[in-house]
């Protein structure tokens, strides 16, 4: 299915450029099997990932205690009975981390050195460089469905991470992370946590998706230090797998 755009999330402009900075392993893989592997979130290193914070469990609460009062009257009146429903809110959206994976994006039009570091690496990384409008195509002929939207950041101790939407979570990080300007894929292997089975999958860390390389990659750029015969390497793998995009050395690398 192709890549359909939530309302309810930060939807993306059609010609916003778009750049995934990645290592050799990674390359090899995608441009050998044809596919973008997303990752479990409940695996990703960062601990907010995925997850409300205390500011939203408060506004539950606040939520809880308005409807109590306007609504449901005596029958809903009592406190302990209200933080039961929001706890019990709070790990049905936990539970989505186990089953919601991700492909993540960068959206500027320009490289960026700490993401060099930080993503990829200075010797021997890639950049791989597409559009909005080509990431969309190239998806056309997946079966899976895809969610796509920026990621909003928020001071996590000043600002709640919205409910009301289970991809929510996914799309609101710490305010620390800014530099990363993300453009997140989203794709839940089943519609509810207790219908998931990562046994039933190829990877228990996420899954593969199809993905057509030509119709994503407008270049590849190769890491700032990298000497001639890794970019070498790099022209000769495009070529063994019939990518025909245009390969460049970073702008990064000193120029006498």
């Amino acid at each position: 299915m192709p890549i359909t755009e939530n309302k309810g999330l930060y939807n993306v402009e059609t010609n916003l450029p778009l750049g995934r900075y990645i290592d050799l392993t990674k390359f090899v893989s995608m441009i050998s099997t044809s596919t973008i592997f997303f990752s479990r979130a409940d695996k990703f290193e960062d601990p907010y990932e995925g997850r409300l914070n205390k500011h939203s469990v408060s506004a539950m609460q606040e939520w809880e205690q308005h409807l109590s009062e306007t609504f449901y009257k005596e029958s809903y009146a009592d406190e302990t009975e209200r933080n039961a429903k929001v706890e019990k809110d709070v790990k049905f959206y936990e539970a989505y981390r186990e089953i919601t994976t991700i492909s993540c994006w960068h959206t500027q039009d320009f490289e960026n050195a700490l993401m060099w570091k930080s993503y990829s690496n200075t010797n021997n990384g890639i950049l791989i460089i597409t559009d909005y409008e080509s990431l969309k195509r190239a998806f056309n002929a997946s079966k899976e469905n895809i969610t796509p939207s920026l990621v909003k950041y928020i001071d996590w101790e000043k600002q709640f991470v919205p409910a009301g939407n289970t991809f929510y979570p996914f799309i609101h990080k710490p305010i620390f992370y800014t530099y990363e300007k993300e453009l997140r894929l989203m794709y839940p292997i089943a519609d509810m946590p207790l219908k998931a089975d990562w046994s039933k999958q190829k990877s228990q860390y996420g899954v593969a998706i199809d993905c057509n390389m030509n119709d994503l990659i407008q270049k590849i750029i190769v890491a700032p230090f990298a000497t001639d015969s890794y970019f070498e390497n790099i022209e000769s793998l495009a070529k063994k797998y019939g990518i025909n995009s245009p390969i460049e050395r970073s702008q990064l690398a000193y120029k006498k």
